[in-house]
């Protein structure tokens, strides 16, 4: 989660949007981003509805959507900066161009 806290704040103002999706209480969502200084918004799925809709079975998954909706990638397991960084890109952010949203459950 530290590497896309990191590419949230370096990204953000490119429309780069991470959001983070759980299913732990509230209150113990906001002392593990107290706790770790996170910044990114966190979206609390305790129906697990949005796991459903994108398939998540096991954690941690990180889906990148580009701007018109599209999953350009859909990872599980921990990914390091450069292969963020390069679906990044793929879904045209980054330094060459611009993208929408990655997700992280």
């Amino acid at each position: 989660m530290a590497r896309l806290e990191k590419l949230h704040r370096e990204l953000r103002t490119r429309e780069l949007v991470v959001l983070g999706i759980t299913n732990e209480a509230p209150g113990v969502v906001r002392d593990f981003l107290d706790k770790n200084n996170y910044t990114f918004p966190i979206l609390v799925d305790t129906s697990r509805k949005v796991w459903q809709q994108y398939q998540v079975e096991i954690i941690p998954v990180t889906i990148v959507v580009d701007r018109s909706g599209k999953i350009v990638s859909y990872d599980v397991g921990v990914r390091g900066e450069g292969e963020l960084r390069a679906t990044i890109e793929k879904a045209g952010l980054g330094a060459k161009g611009r993208a929408n949203r990655v997700r992280r459950f």
